[in-house]
């Protein structure tokens, strides 16, 4: 998996090199800005549950409560969450298309719902994400 920086998309490969997946997405913000690593699938999870963390938004007062977001195709991290190696760091779905092409997630990588189930569906733990620049200057 490769996941574009400066260039909000999302490319899966298989074994030969072949492009076998590609999506629009939405990065990390310069207050949240996404890994710019290489790290690895840790876990999927289908209708997650979100656990609102206000220590982990910039833009978010820490003293404001914990709380535990229903499943579901509205919930902040849509319909699967894919847990990455660093710690806090997904690949996941969103309950708002609109959003994706832009720099405004808070570190992870966000697909419409459709993709992040598409992407789910194709991947396992172990498999490997690289976040780079890949959109070149003209």
């Amino acid at each position: 998996m490769v996941v574009s920086i400066r260039g909000n998309t999302f490319n899966a490969f298989d074994a030969s090199g072949n492009l076998v997946f590609h999506a629009p997405t939405t990065l990390g913000s310069k207050y949240d800005p996404s890994p710019n690593e290489t790290v690895t699938v840790k876990s999927i999870t289908h209708d997650p549950w979100f656990h609102y963390q206000p220590t982990l938004f910039a833009e978010v007062p820490d003293d404001e409560p914990e709380a535990n977001l229903h499943p579901g195709p509205n919930s902040p991290v849509g319909v699967v969450w894919t847990a990455l190696s660093k710690p806090h760091f997904g690949i996941h779905g969103t309950s708002d298309p609109d959003s994706i092409g832009y720099a405004s997630s808070h570190g992870c990588v966000r697909l419409t719902n459709w993709d992040a189930a598409e992407f789910a569906r194709r991947i396992k733990p172990g498999v490997v994400v690289e976040f780079m620049d890949t959109r070149r200057d003209a």
